[in-house]
């Protein structure tokens, strides 16, 4: 009895390469990133229609840096969570009116925005404005 030659079945490749394409295009298409300042509730002040009086002073601001390396400035000195609650809980024993205006770096945690509006929140300060450094 002959042998049967044993013949090797190759796949063609260039199907597999449309295949492998048309699925890259897909998710590429499809793909959303996740937008992690959607997830957070902040209620943001709305539309002044009155103007106030040409002899009132302006508000109090308070200016909070948040950078990547984990700790935070206020004004031009750097301090710790510790120190700005403390800080941040004076300010709002004083007045509750004061603006705090908290600048992110765009390399900054979104945990260390969090804990600084938590922050505000438990002195009691409304006013909050944030803003992106880029």
């Amino acid at each position: 009895m002959a042998k049967k030659k044993e013949e090797k079945l190759e796949v063609p490749m260039s199907a597999m390469i449309d295949v492998v394409f048309l699925l890259l295009i897909y998710f590429i298409a499809t793909f959303q990133p996740n937008i992690v300042e959607a997830h957070m509730a902040i209620n943001l002040p709305g539309p002044s229609r009155s103007t106030p009086p040409p002899d009132t002073e302006p508000p109090q601001t308070v200016q909070i840096y948040i950078k990547p390396d984990g700790l935070y400035w206020q004004g031009a000195s750097k301090v710790g969570p510790e120190t700005l609650v403390t800080r941040l809980t004076q300010i709002g024993q004083i007045d509750t009116q004061y603006t705090v205006e908290i600048k992110v770096d765009g390399d900054a945690r979104e945990y260390q925005l969090v804990q600084v509006l938590d922050m505000c929140n438990k002195a009691g300060l409304e006013q909050l404005n944030v803003l992106e450094l880029k």
